[in-house]
Formats: C-alpha cells, sequence, structure tokens
C-alpha cells in the first residue's frame, strides 16, 4: 500500500513511477506485524509528502488542502484495490479471455494513464490473479481508508461488476465472489441484487451502443425499461419513488463528493458519465409518467 502512494502520487502529477515501485507486491496477510510495518511505512512515505508539498507550496505562495493525507490514502486504496480485486475476478473461472483485459485496457485509457503507469497497473491486475491473492486482507484495507463510506465502496463494487459483466455474462464462479466482495464491503444481499441489475442495464446500454455505432445506426435514446433499470426501480413504483431514487442516486455518484472522500482524481470523468447516464433516465421516465 505504501507503494501504492507513489502510484497515486504519480498519477496526480504525471511523474516517472520510481523503481521500487515497479517490484511492488500486494500485502501477503492481513496480520497485525503487517499493520505496523505498513503503517510506519505510510508514516515516513506521508513525511517526505509533506516535505515535498510544502515546498511547492512555500514557492507558490499557496496553502495544502486539510485533511489530503487522509484523502490520497483512500485514493491509493481504492486504486490499487481496483486492478487487483479485477484481476483476481477475472481469474476465479480460470481463465481470463480477451473481453476481460479488454475492460482493463478501456479502465486504464478512460483515466488517461501514461504507459509506465499502465505497466503497474497491469502488473498489479496480475497480482490479482495468482491463487494466494489476500481478497479480504485488501477489502479490509480498502473499507478502513476510505473510512467505511458506502458511497465510496458502492461505486467500487460498481466497478467489479462491469469488469465481470466484460463477456456479457456474470457467470456462477464470478457471481459468488462478488456476492462475498459485497459483503465484505458491507452490502446485504438485496442491496447487492439492485446493484446488480443496475449495472446490467448500463452494460446493455453500452453494448447497443456500440454495436450501433459499428452499424452506423447508433441509438441515440434511453428506453423506458433502461431507464428504470438504470435507477435500480420496478416498473409498478410511484412517481415520488423515482424522485427519491434519482435524488439518492445523483447524491451517491457525485463526483466531487467521492473525490473528496477518496476516489481517484483520474475516475472522476467515469463518475461523471454516471451521473449523466442517472440524469437521462430520470428525464425519460419523468416524461414516460408526464409528472
Amino acid at each position: 500500500m505504501a507503494a501504492g502512494h507513489n502510484i497515486d502520487r504519480s498519477l496526480r502529477r504525471n511523474r516517472p513511477l520510481p523503481a521500487a515501485v515497479a517490484d511492488a507486491a500486494v500485502p501477503a496477510a492481513d496480520t497485525q506485524d503487517e499493520d505496523a510495518a505498513y503503517d510506519a511505512a505510510i508514516t515516513q512515505y506521508e513525511a517526505d509528502v509533506e516535505h515535498d508539498e510544502q515546498a511547492e507550496s512555500d514557492s507558490r505562495k499557496v496553502a495544502k488542502p486539510e485533511g489530503k493525507p487522509v484523502q490520497m490514502r483512500a485514493q491509493t486504496a481504492f486504486f490499487t484495490a481496483t486492478f487487483s480485486v479485477m484481476g483476481h475476478i477475472t481469474a476465479v473461472d480460470g481463465e481470463v479471455n480477451q473481453d476481460e483485459y479488454r475492460i482493463m485496457q478501456m479502465l486504464m485509457g478512460r483515466m488517461s494513464l501514461t504507459d509506465e503507469q499502465r505497466v503497474v497497473a497491469e502488473r498489479i491486475f496480475e497480482q490479482g490473479k495468482e491463487a494466494d491473492f489476500p481478497l479480504f486482507a485488501v477489502l479490509k484495507q480498502l473499507k478502513r481508508e476510505c473510512r467505511n463510506n458506502s458511497n465510496l465502496l458502492r461505486v467500487f463494487l460498481e466497478g467489479q461488476l462491469h469488469a465481470a459483466y466484460a463477456d456479457g455474462e456474470l457467470n456462477r464462479h464470478e457471481k459468488d465472489v462478488l456476492v462475498e466482495i459485497s459483503k465484505r464491503l458491507g452490502f446485504n444481499r438485496r442491496e447487492f441484487a439492485r446493484t446488480d441489475n443496475m449495472v446490467r442495464a448500463q452494460h446493455n446500454l453500452e453494448t447497443t451502443r456500440e454495436a450501433g455505432s459499428k452499424s452506423g445506426m447508433q441509438r441515440t435514446s434511453m428506453s423506458v425499461d433502461d431507464a428504470y433499470a438504470v435507477l435500480g426501480l420496478s416498473s409498478h413504483v410511484a412517481d415520488g419513488d423515482i424522485q427519491k431514487a434519482y435524488r439518492r442516486q445523483m447524491s451517491q455518484h457525485h463526483p466531487d463528493k467521492l473525490v473528496a472522500k477518496g476516489l481517484p482524481e483520474e475516475m472522476v470523468r467515469m463518475a461523471s458519465e454516471k451521473t449523466t447516464e442517472i440524469r437521462t433516465a430520470y428525464e425519460v421516465l419523468r416524461v414516460h409518467r408526464n409528472f
């Protein structure tokens, strides 16, 4: 995780990664000794960051924001867990197909990672595929650094579901591990099912748009059924429930709020696309219901 901070720092400053990061590995176990070593490494790292940022601040006469180390720790945990857990899920059924690699490459492209940063992200992804990958230890660290923020953890779960649907379906092995991940993050089966339905609807939309784009007949509007699914609703709900779901979803996925809680800044674009999808779904249902 200390190495992850270097990754995060490089992502935001667009500087070359130190050689030590290229050989970094995800923690192998969740023990008190490792926690102590982890905290010691982070303390030293934050001291270095504090020194560098103070020098920059003095040169520009700009005050450093309050709470930045805490935010940086959360961003690093989120970034590292995103790629390593994604690797674990794609390998859980015994094979990693080209669609799943494509999703990883697409994610890195949307984050505008440099070539060197892509190499590190791919290495983290490969570590997640190892048989002894410490999934539960990584999830525990993610929750701790994100301070159990449910909105941030929900966005993480959504990202993993998107990766799992890369090949068009969620197989039994992938679903089992995702249900367990959801449980470890603090969500019950009902919440998982709702999130799963939403992500599946969004994946179907993206697939339809991609197919339409290739054929030259791209669909520009969202269907009513898709709109219900994007908001996590059934068609028989009252108008007031649609409005509540819309406000809840917009609050949960607000980019600025998520970044403040620990979403890596490189993922802001994806959060903004999500809110656009939610807003579009609400408008489709508002016109359909005439309220």
